[in-house]
């Protein structure tokens, strides 16, 4: 008779945890529908462009760049970063979609629950669409 009322029960708690800690997580990869930043640029054929995002964080690409030898994000030397070189002998107009993640944690406070996704934790994510519109000159 016990057994009866206790794995059903366990069941239950189980689910409500589960749904708990997924209804946390629906917004947190939400990708923005408009650019958060535009940026016009100019780059001196053969010359690398150097765009800094910030100091923590994840960059990367979300639409490449259409006339490069190197379009790249990087994360070294304590800054978050993307470079861009056109081809050999390319002159005109280029462009690239960087998705910039920021990591930003909220000075001696602690996280208090196993959910992952908690509303407690300490790292505030911030989510960008950065478009850099490149000019490339002779």
């Amino acid at each position: 008779m016990q057994k009866t009322f206790v794995y059903p029960a366990a069941l239950i708690l189980l689910l409500v945890l589960t749904v708990c800690c997924k209804k946390e997580q629906l917004g947190k990869a939400a990708t923005p529908a408009q650019p958060s930043q535009y940026i016009d640029a100019s780059v001196a054929s053969g010359e690398t462009f150097t765009f800094v995002a910030g100091s923590t964080g994840t960059l990367s690409v979300s639409k490449q760049a259409s006339h490069f030898q190197v379009s790249e994000a990087l994360n070294e030397n304590g800054s978050v970063y993307y470079n861009y070189k056109p081809k050999a002998g390319y002159i005109g107009a280029d462009e690239v979609a960087l998705m910039y993640l920021s990591d930003a944690a909220a000075p001696g406070v602690s996280s208090g629950t196993g959910c992952p996704a908690n509303h407690n934790n300490p790292v505030k994510n911030a989510m960008n669409t950065i478009v850099i519109k490149l000019t490339v000159t002779k």
